[in-house]
């Protein structure tokens, strides 16, 4: 699991040198290489999740509710990070051979590469 999560982490640092002939397929490879990793974690840690409901019930504690939360005000050039969720992230490019864009998070200050 925890090679999974390195490689996750080593995709998401990874910044598209635009110039770079070839760049469009590496990230489009990259990208795909990430949603693979990720559905098998999902899948690796939802085997573990019912294996341990099978095997004992474990009581769930009791949450305080919690206070509302203010809507966070979006800046109008701003779209979701795929990473961490928030409407912070710029287009920093657009790939011509592949529908995809490349984008720069102000919130986490991560790189990733979306769907177009």
């Amino acid at each position: 699991m925890a090679d999974l999560y390195r490689l996750i982490e080593a995709l998401d640092r990874r910044v598209p040198r635009l110039e770079c002939t070839g760049e469009a397929r590496i990230a489009h490879d990259a990208a795909d290489l990430r949603d693979r990793a990720v559905g098998l974690v999902k899948r690796i840690e939802g085997d573990r999740d019912r294996l341990t409901a099978m095997a004992r019930p474990v009581p769930q504690p009791t949450q305080p509710p919690q206070p509302a939360r203010r809507p966070a005000k979006h800046r109008a050039d701003a779209v979701e990070c795929p990473r961490c969720g928030r409407h912070m992230a710029k287009i920093i490019g657009r790939s011509e051979a592949l529908p995809v864009v490349y984008l720069k998070c102000d919130g986490c200050q991560l790189p990733s590469v979306a769907g177009a």
